[in-house]
């Protein structure tokens, strides 16, 4: 992942060197689900949870219960102060392990998953611990085929379902020499064990070679989980969507991309889903160069995972080749009833949702950049992480996009709209953009180092930002506040 960014196609040999996707490496016997797996332990400070929560406003100031802030993926926080100047509110005690997941705001609560398989609710206001609970014991690197996270534990964004204030949380973890993955569900509120079980369906051969990388959506009672593979592009696996019950343990239902090898669903962003619950997601590149195989797409799934349409690029066969997964970025919901994609190909895709439009399809294309991490939007404006700077595309009324600017380099990861900037986190510094010039207007330094393709959320009038360890909280700047230049 740390190849320089592109903003047009490269040549074939140098495409064939290039491995960023999250794919997975190595062989080995199918590792069957435990019998019994150890039981996850919390502390908590906070009363016992009721039985049934009210749910919080979403993609506001008051709550961010999924990433990006809503089901769409925009990343856009719609209300909340300016922040066109911020100051540090907080920092938060060293957690037990790195954090490359989306902070949630749940009432007045910052929630953080770690990758030692430990969920925290932070106090909004301090940063202090209220609860902890810890799900399992997560994945030495040494018992995976390949990979670059080391231990794996919780790598995805969880997800809270706002009329039960139950939070979902997809955790790696190792048991008795076997690898799997967990469902857990917590009470957002006081981290109470609500429920766990495997996130494994049948159909899965080797759960060590299948990394749940995108963040879980939740959508009519179900939980969606979306599986890839491990970062190396070695070994057998491919994309999977599961979904299963938020009432509790159930039958799994689950859609297998029809791929010999490979077509994972890997990008951070997860699943979209749209007021109907459709599914939409976008796949890396399938291991088929002559059949299409559902590599290198977008598709649209039922809520009961059943293929509704799909669109491919007209040169997906090239892509597949080249290891150009357009799902190194996940699919968008806009509102005019378009569905926005780009991936690592560079070109920008426009499909209408219902009818992706099939191989070639597009409603129409753009060059923008090789695009990997995240996407967010406000209204006709659509903010890309490349993988070196931010590409704002901007549709137009006559359904054309094209690049309006592009950002400072070096400033990357997939961003946010909040306080009238788009925000992005660039090396160890907290940037915000002028959404019409894509200028720097706030460079703020953070307190520690942030993992590859972090993005903040916004809350409680907060703007939250994983640092490495920990996370960091900042509100717009007032009297008394303490800045980092």
């Amino acid at each position: 992942m740390a190849q320089a960014k592109h903003r047009r196609r490269a040549s074939p040999a140098l495409l064939g060197l290039i491995a960023l996707g999250l794919a997975a490496c190595g062989a080995g016997a199918p590792s069957p689900i435990p019998a019994s797996r150890p039981t996850p332990s919390s502390t908590s400070t906070s009363q016992a949870p009721t039985a049934v929560e009210p749910a919080p406003p979403t993609n506001d100031a008051g709550g961010w219960t999924t990433y990006h802030g809503n089901l769409t993926r925009s990343g856009d926080a719609t209300s909340g102060p300016a922040l066109d100047s911020i100051h540090t509110a907080w920092d938060s005690p060293t957690l037990d392990g790195q954090v490359y997941a989306e902070p949630l705001v749940w009432r007045n609560l910052v929630i953080v998953a770690t990758e030692n398989d430990t969920v925290y609710g932070l106090a909004s206001s301090t940063g202090r611990v209220v609860w902890r609970t810890h799900v399992g014991n997560p994945v030495p690197i040494s018992d995976l085929p390949c990979g670059n996270v080391s231990p794996l534990g919780i790598l995805s964004t969880p997800t809270i379902q706002g009329s039960t204030g139950r939070l979902f949380a997809v955790a790696e973890v190792l048991h008795g020499g076997q690898v799997s993955h967990e469902l857990v569900a917590l009470s957002a509120t006081t981290g109470k064990l609500i429920f766990s079980e495997s996130a494994d369906p049948a159909s899965m051969t080797d759960p060590r070679a299948q990394q749940q990388r995108g963040a879980l959506a939740v959508s009519d009672g179900r939980v969606y989980v979306v599986y890839g593979g491990l970062y190396g592009d070695c070994g057998s696996y491919y994309g999977l969507v599961v979904s299963a019950s938020t009432a509790g343990p159930g039958q799994l239902a689950s859609y297998r991309v029809p791929t010999p090898n490979r077509g994972a669903i890997w990008d951070p962003a997860g699943p979209s889903i749209d007021s109907a619950g459709d599914v939409y997601v976008t796949t890396g590149n399938g291991s088929s160069t002559t059949t299409y195989d559902e590599g290198d797409s977008v598709l649209e799934l039922s809520p009961g995972l059943q293929l509704l349409s799909f669109f491919a690029p007209a040169d997906w066969a090239f892509d597949n080749r080249n290891d150009l997964d357009l799902g190194s970025t996940g699919p968008v919901l806009l509102p005019d009833g378009l569905v926005f994609q780009v991936g690592k190909e560079a070109t920008g895709y426009l499909l209408r949702q219902g009818r992706l439009g099939g191989i070639g399809g597009s409603v129409a294309s753009a060059q923008v950049c090789f695009a990997i991490g995240g996407t967010a939007y406000q209204g006709s404006d659509i903010y890309v992480s490349c993988r070196e700077w931010i590409d704002e595309v901007h549709v137009g009324s006559n359904g054309r996009a094209s690049v309006a600017w592009s950002g400072p380099a070096g400033v990357s990861d997939p961003p946010i709209v909040a306080g009238g900037l788009v925000w992005s986190v660039g090396g160890s510094t907290l940037y915000g953009l002028n959404p019409s010039t894509g200028r720097a207007v706030v460079r703020q330094a953070l307190n520690g180092q942030p993992d590859e393709l972090v993005t903040p959320s916004v809350g409680d009038s907060l703007m939250i930002v994983p640092t490495g360890q920990a996370v960091e909280a900042f509100a717009a700047a007032k009297s008394g506040g303490r800045s980092r230049p």
